[in-house]
């Protein structure tokens, strides 16, 4: 739902979308995600730990539009690919220095 054809077919309907709730943070962070979502703005889950990006990436009670998952998710993403890019590294330092890898 939150990648390819099916969400880009209810693209106009997810930026409609408002989280259960009335609180107004809820409320803006919403906001936001559709904006990073459209392509303007920052993620508003940016930094946030991967325990807490996987409980809204996944949730499907309502508590989360569809935007704010697909950020999350996103900032899943890049934080998995900013791990593996260090690994990937630090690795290639210690062959380069001592022509082994452990």
């Amino acid at each position: 739902m939150l990648l390819g054809a099916s969400y880009n077919a209810n693209k106009a309907a997810y930026d409609k979308e408002l989280p259960a709730s009335d609180d107004p943070y809820a409320l803006d962070l919403a906001k936001r995600a559709t904006q990073y979502t459209n392509g303007s703005g920052k993620n508003p889950f940016s930094g946030l730990s991967r325990d807490k990006l996987a409980v809204i990436a996944y949730d499907e009670s309502g508590t989360f539009t569809a935007n704010e998952r697909r950020a999350a998710m996103y900032e899943a993403y890049d934080q998995e690919y900013a791990w593996r890019k260090q690994v990937v590294a630090e690795a290639q330092a210690e062959y380069n220095s001592t022509g082994k890898m452990t």
